[in-house]
């Protein structure tokens, strides 16, 4: 941004359009004395040179723009000039309207313009002394300049085209600058919303990527839990931190979850009907069985479906077209999209949401299990109960199965979402560890 007509001796290059913004400032007004003129002009110009090494951006004015281009504007009234702005991809139009004022002052009238869509974004009056003009434009321009940042973008798993806001497509890996601000990145039916600070150096993986849906109805009893991106695993000084599941943020699409764990009657009807495998416990290997399994009380058929193995759990959800839920898609459920430790937020379990073991026994003092439906104030983001505590749960982990969430013997302080049991695997059931741990529920893909 130069004085306009005022001046600008400068060689001008017209930039991509995707990788600088132009300021341009035209400065009209009668004068007749030729030396104000000029100061006005040389303190604008200085102000103008400062603002060329902030983020990177090439200052012009008009005269540049008309000598680079070999056209005019169609005339010299505001939206004429604002229109040749817009067709010469500049991106702020800044127009300095001064008058002369007594003892060598002016009254400037600031007025800055989108050229995008001429909209008016600022306008300023004040009386200054020609020294001022160059911390005043400044001051008055900078906080409209876009700043820049860089950004790579890699794929761990092949070759991915993508786009970014713009819309066209580009290929892994890819790196430029990109403007300070908010954007989109999608690669097929995946997007990622991500936020560019001035300055910042950002890697961006495709494997970040989630798939939202819109309108999506949930099958009944479950619930839609939205695709996002989630930070998933712990750090290594964190309690319980397993070394096999560091800290990684991972996108996940959007799927559907069971509302409530799978209970004693509903698993009861699968077995009846010759889908699943009746459990089976020995109670002289596991001392708690007769206690504990709740298959063997009949008071607690609305209670989850305990001491079964990974096996029987995705046995049951297959037979309803089903699966079980993967560890990360558990920890978007559990986390939400704010990165919470817990379904409903940062506070440490209590048994008014999470059925636990404190100071009472275990079970809140119960000794057993909670019915599925129960503790509503322990319910997710999306509504999905007992994500904690009560009974460990199933899911999927690299190939293998592990089990999440806590149970009702477990602590208050053992129950952060990355925890995954040491007993969550068949060797439980060939051992004096308890096998009452472990339920499930299960989710499914959106079409």
């Amino acid at each position: 941004l130069c004085a306009g007509l005022l001046g600008g001796t400068s060689a001008f290059a017209m930039p991509k359009a995707d990788s600088q913004t132009i300021l341009w400032s035209y400065v009209v007004g009668e004068f007749d004395k030729p030396h104000i003129l000029a100061a006005f002009s040389q303190s604008s110009s200085d102000a103008l040179a400062a603002l060329t090494k902030h983020g990177g951006h090439r200052v012009v004015g008009l005269r540049e723009v008309m000598e680079e281009s070999s056209s005019r504007p169609e005339g010299d009234s505001r939206g004429q000039i604002l229109a040749f702005a817009k067709e010469h991809d500049v991106d702020l139009v800044v127009f300095g309207d001064v008058e002369q004022r007594a003892r060598g002052r002016w009254t400037v009238t600031w007025t800055l313009f989108s050229s995008a869509d001429g909209q008016l974004m600022q306008s300023e009056r004040g009386t200054l002394h020609p020294d001022e003009v160059k911390t005043q434009m400044s001051s008055l321009i900078e906080p409209h300049v876009a700043l820049w940042g860089h950004v790579r973008v890699h794929d761990p798993r092949g070759t991915t085209d993508f786009s970014l806001d713009d819309g066209l497509l580009r290929r892994v890996p890819w790196e430029g600058r990109l403007r300070a601000g908010a954007h989109r990145l999608l690669s097929g039916e995946r997007e990622m919303a991500f936020h560019l600070l001035a300055g910042e150096d950002l890697d961006l993986s495709l494997d970040t990527l989630y798939r939202v849906v819109d309108n999506a109805t949930p099958p009944e009893g479950m619930v839609l839990v939205q695709g996002a991106q989630v930070e998933v695993g712990c750090e290594g000084g964190e309690p319980g931190c397993p070394a096999t599941h560091p800290t990684a943020l991972r996108g996940v699409d959007a799927f559907f979850l069971d509302r409530e764990e799978v209970s004693v009657a509903a698993y009861h009807t699968c077995v009846s009907r010759n889908l699943c495998m009746p459990i089976s416990v020995d109670a002289r290997i596991h001392r708690y069985a007769e206690s504990q399994c709740n298959s063997r009380s009949r008071s607690r058929s609305r209670h989850p479906m305990n001491c079964v193995t990974h096996a029987q759990a995705d046995a049951y959800c297959r037979s309803k077209g089903r699966r079980l839920p993967t560890e990360i898609e558990w920890e978007r459920a559990v986390r939400g999209t704010m990165g919470h430790t817990y379904p409903w937020g940062a506070e440490a379990p209590d048994c008014a949401r999470a059925h636990l073991a404190n100071h009472n026994g275990l079970g809140c003092g119960t000794g057993h299990t909670a019915p599925t439906d129960s503790m509503p104030e322990g319910r997710s983001l999306e509504g999905a109960l007992h994500l904690v505590g009560n009974v460990a749960e199933w899911v999927t982990s690299d190939g293998g199965f592990v089990a999440k969430g806590g149970f009702y013997g477990s602590r208050a302080t053992d129950m952060q979402p990355w925890r995954r049991f040491s007993a969550a695997s068949d060797a439980a059931f060939q051992s004096d560890e308890a096998p009452y741990l472990f339920g499930f529920r299960c989710a499914s893909g959106v079409d």
